[in-house]
């Protein structure tokens, strides 16, 4: 026999010990989705039967997706899960994840937030315990212990921001790990001699956790929880990640792929990646089209997981990948995911304002920022509002060398203005390759909400320019009440700069619309400079009911015209309206002459009882044409 034949036998004999101990393809243990919305049952969506009782805890809508439900539990709601066998994990491998928004504090038991245990506290075999302020205000902690001694694994970013959190706890091997929002954070090894295993005295809850002594109920949770998972095996880092866009982790597909997907860096042409649970072989196909093919197939039933693309890449050039992967009994293929990178080109790339962007600050200080060339040890910058200036690079242009990768504009630019940029990169040797020109264009502000104070007296109180329905006679509240927050506009939950306006809506009582409005003493030209788009960011809150949001332009003839977004504000992230000005000069309102702006929740032309809650608004602005929205 020769010798690579002989090699090639031992590898595969490795990948087959491999594959045969691998993780059951679903390793979903159970998975309570808390979207009943009604009743005492916590149904398992995993298949597994592992129902939970619900106990003085409320169902609210919607939940951490901006849909369906989720349970609030204020020191007195918890999940019973009972003690079956497969929740009394501790030396194994397994994970535990849940959404949650909380503002708990405090160290004290009393203080104390359990989100997941299986056991009591101290005594009766395993525990295993994710907790908010288990150590310190508002942290994540995960605790493993035994009868006599325990393990902790601390998080670092506090939790208890009245935001909704992705919140993790795992154990891999020796290890215990907590994640927040898809990043590890904190880690903890546990020692071999812990008696992490056996059966424990106490059930497993969701927001509670028992007693040993008394099995009395303590740490319980305050306020609300969404998806609890768990798994009977460690997540990765990337799965975690993708569990917080709503992605599942798959077990059977390949993952992990190096260079990671979107990379825009690569020079080697060596693909790796990690395998799925159940493969065997990988078929790898690579192309420069998403659409992958047979004609794309570059390596079939390899037992490594690498792929060396021998004809190397071309600078520049875009290549899409996908690793299919085949279990033992070789008719059985799970297809993966269509991965993309990009060659280093040896050109500027990947400008910031993006090229086309339409959204650019005029204020002074606006960076310009690129990746470097392949080579690159130089970056000559024009930059200027005249196109042919920066193709041709004439002097008034010019911005000089750099060898970072940066530039500040000292200067304001001004708004509604579109820029030209482009970097030339400069290799040791001195060669110079030119850079494409890029634009972007700068944005007019209509309301940043920066200049609101807390000084009535002055006029200058948010709530004096924005009036609310204590003026207007509807459901709306402008700003906090400032002996409760110390300040009338929102500091913390911000798009852009320091301050937001909360507008608190009911539609629960007549006249079951709520609505802000700000009224120019001059009429504001919409349309000045070109602009064809008005934008506006909204932000949801926790418990929010879904209420129709709208925006209404009224001119100096009193003709008002109404854009209604319908579906809810997300709670996590800044939603981005961008309306048409023709929208309103459609319903004939004079977009050269705009009087006043509405921004309001419900149906101000046919109102019917609604909901209330709370969203933030931040930064409305006038665009220029731009990409597409």
């Amino acid at each position: 026999m020769c010798k690579g034949y002989g090699r090639l036998l031992v590898l595969l004999s490795v990948v087959l010990a491999v594959a045969q101990s691998a993780p059951a393809a679903d390793p979903l243990v159970a998975w309570w989705q808390l979207d009943d919305g009604a009743g005492d049952v916590a149904v398992d969506s995993s298949g597994n039967g592992l129902d939970g009782t619900i106990t003085d805890a409320n169902w609210v809508s919607p939940g951490y997706d901006d849909t369906g439900f989720c349970l609030e539990m204020d020191r007195a709601g918890y999940v019973d899960l009972g003690n079956p066998d497969v929740l009394n994990f501790g030396a194994g491998d397994w994970t535990i994840t849940a959404w949650i928004v909380t503002t708990i504090t405090g160290t004290d038991d009393a203080d104390k937030g359990t989100i997941f245990a299986n056991g009591g506290d101290w005594g009766g075999g395993i525990r295993c315990t994710l907790c908010v302020s288990e150590v310190d205000d508002g942290v994540l902690t995960l605790t493993c212990d035994d009868d006599s001694t325990k393990v902790q694994a601390t998080a670092v970013t506090p939790v208890n921001d009245g935001e909704w959190h992705l919140v993790a706890g795992l154990r891999g091997g020796t290890v215990i790990r907590v994640a927040i929002d898809g990043v590890m954070e904190g880690e903890n090894n546990v020692a071999a001699s812990y008696n992490l295993s056996g059966m424990s005295q106490h059930n497993a809850y969701v927001g509670v956790i028992t007693d040993h002594r008394d099995a009395t109920l303590k740490k319980m949770y305050a306020g609300l929880i969404d998806e609890v998972r768990v798994y009977d095996v460690a997540l990765s880092e990337t799965k975690i990640a993708g569990l917080m866009e709503g992605i599942a982790p798959s077990f059977v597909k390949a993952e992990a792929p190096n260079p990671a997907d979107g990379d825009v860096t690569v020079v080697t042409p060596l693909l790796q990646w990690t395998a799925g649970s159940t493969a065997l072989f990988h078929d790898v196909y690579f192309g420069t089209a998403p659409d992958l093919g047979p004609d794309d197939l570059v390596q079939a039933r390899s037992p490594m997981t690498l792929y060396y693309h021998v004809a190397g890449l071309t600078p520049g050039m875009t290549y899409y990948w996908r690793v299919d992967e085949i279990e033992s009994d070789m008719t059985t293929v799970h297809t993966g995911d269509v991965w993309t990178f990009t060659a280093q080109p040896y050109t500027a790339n990947v400008p910031t304002p993006a090229d086309g962007e339409n959204e650019a600050s005029a204020d002074p200080n606006l960076v310009l920022a690129w990746l470097a060339g392949r080579e690159a040890v130089e970056h000559h910058v024009y930059f200027g509002s005249n196109f042919d200036d920066v193709n041709d690079g004439a002097a008034g242009a010019d911005q000089g060398t750099l060898t970072e990768t940066s530039l500040v504009l000292p200067q304001a630019l001004a708004p509604l203005t579109t820029y030209y940029w482009r970097v030339d990169e400069t290799a040791a040797d001195g060669t110079v390759r030119p850079g494409d020109v890029w634009s972007f264009s700068t944005f007019s502000a209509v309301e940043d909400f920066e200049s609101y104070t807390d000084d009535i007296d002055a006029g200058e109180a948010i709530f004096q320019t924005w009036i609310d329905g204590i003026e207007n006679g509807t459901g709306s509240y402008v700003g906090y009440e400032f002996a409760d927050n110390g300040t009338f506009g929102e500091t913390a939950t911000v798009h852009d700069g320091g301050q937001s306006m909360p507008l608190d809506y009911n539609n629960v009582i007549p006249p079951y619309y709520s609505e802000a409005s700000r009224t120019w003493t001059s009429p504001q030209n919409f349309a000045a400079g070109g602009a064809d788009t008005l934008v506006l960011y909204a932000r949801g809150n926790s418990g929010n009911a879904l209420e129709s949001l709208y925006v209404a332009l009224e001119d100096t003839a009193m003709r008002v015209g109404v854009a209604v977004r319908t579906d809810a504000l997300p709670t996590r992230t800044w939603a981005r309206l961008a309306i048409p000005l023709s929208v309103f000069s459609d319903a004939g309102v004079n977009v050269a002459a705009i009087r006043t702006m509405y921004v309001g929740l419900g149906d101000r032309d046919a109102p019917t009882p609604g909901g209330a809650g709370l969203i933030f608004v931040d930064d409305i602005r006038l665009t220029l044409p731009g990409p597409a929205q």
